[in-house]
């Protein structure tokens, strides 16, 4: 009786429902089916939002990739699939401190049996012993140890290789004052895109020696085009040493200018900082480096006159210079396609000294 009382509540719900669209449906005429299919008007729009994101993406990632291959950073370098061979002669002077110059070969070639994911690196400096003015207060107030002439030969793996996140393992042999060290070095790279048109990029590497050293070092990049010739990048980054006291880091705002493709503008203001004994500013430096394409592609001019304020000279101002002539050879893709969308630079359609 009770089933029977449920299928009859259940019909009276389904009529009840019913009912009011068949009334419906007898006083106004019928309406054609509803399909899925996107109006011109949608497709439109649509194709708008697409036109959009990829505008968008290309102004800002864009010249940010190209600028970072124009002056052979790490962040391009780091990541690049191509087979090339790098030679750079840097020097470095200022009124305190005497010349240095530095010869670096770095050899990377690439291994077609994996699918470009394995890499060969041959490097005849120390990853941080760079004397460029964009790494210049690492360079002066990081570990001594850390900073040596230290050759190595290493294999680079990487797990994912996309535009918004890099992973790779890399591990090989690194000679210290002619002793053997055996490394292992993970790295973790993700882009995150903020609000339009800011770009943040976290970059995070660990490095573990045979000799027992630790290292970490973590990277991050805020940046954004300010205007058609103008990109600006503020850069935070630190190391960790298991072995020395407290905490190194640095914090750099850098505006880049175009000038054409083939002439680039700097202007730099980094802030060397460190954790032991007590928080303090080893140095400030301000800094503006013309850096330009000589021959082709494969041979770069840079000069960047630089005044320093170093803690340990009472924060007075010392004057310096750094001049550094790099050579490539093989191919570096980054700057084989087409520059930054800057109006002003693609009204330059000059091809390299020496041809394109």
């Amino acid at each position: 009786m009770i089933s029977f009382l449920g299928r009859l509540l259940v019909c009276g719900l389904l009529l009840g429902w019913s009912a009011p669209l068949t009334a419906a449906t007898t006083a106004e005429p019928s309406a054609p089916p509803v399909v899925d299919t996107p109006t011109e008007g949608e497709n439109e729009f649509v194709n708008t939002i697409d036109r959009t994101h990829e505008r968008i993406s290309r102004t800002v990632v864009g010249p940010a990739r190209w600028l970072d291959a124009f002056f052979a950073d790490e962040r391009v370098e780091e990541e690049a699939s191509d087979t090339r061979l790098r030679f750079r002669l840097s020097t470095l002077t200022t009124e305190e401190d005497a010349l240095q110059v530095k010869v670096r070969p770095r050899l990377h070639l690439d291994l077609p049996l994996l699918s470009e994911r394995l890499h060969l690196l041959v490097t005849g400096d120390s990853d941080d012993a760079d004397l460029s003015t964009t790494h210049l207060g690492e360079f002066r107030h990081s570990p001594a140890e850390r900073t040596e002439e230290r050759s190595s030969l290493s294999l680079r793996y990487f797990l994912s290789a996309k535009a918004r996140r890099n992973i790779s393992l890399r591990a090989g042999v690194r000679l210290s004052s002619g002793v053997p060290y055996l490394f292992f070095e993970p790295r973790y790279r993700q882009t995150f895109r903020l609000e339009e048109p800011w770009i943040l990029r976290l970059t995070q590497r660990f490095i573990a020696e045979s000799d027992g050293d630790l290292e970490a070092r973590t990277r991050l990049d805020l940046e954004r085009p300010l205007s058609p010739s103008l990109f600006f990048r503020t850069t935070a980054q630190g190391s960790w040493y298991n072995d020395e006291p407290g905490y190194f880091y640095y914090l750099n705002l850098t505006l880049y200018q175009p000038l054409s493709r083939n002439r680039v503008l700097q202007y730099g203001w980094s802030n060397a900082l460190a954790t032991r004994p007590t928080h303090v500013l080893e140095e400030i430096q301000l800094r503006i480096t013309y850096r330009q394409r000589l021959w082709r592609d494969w041979l770069y001019g840079e000069v960047a006159p630089f005044l320093s304020f170093p803690r340990e000279h009472d924060y007075r101002i010392t004057p310096g210079l750094f001049l550094q002539l790099e050579l490539i050879f093989g191919e570096f893709p980054p700057l084989r396609k087409p520059a930054p969308t800057s109006s002003r630079i693609l009204r330059d359609r000059s091809p390299p000294p020496g041809g394109a």
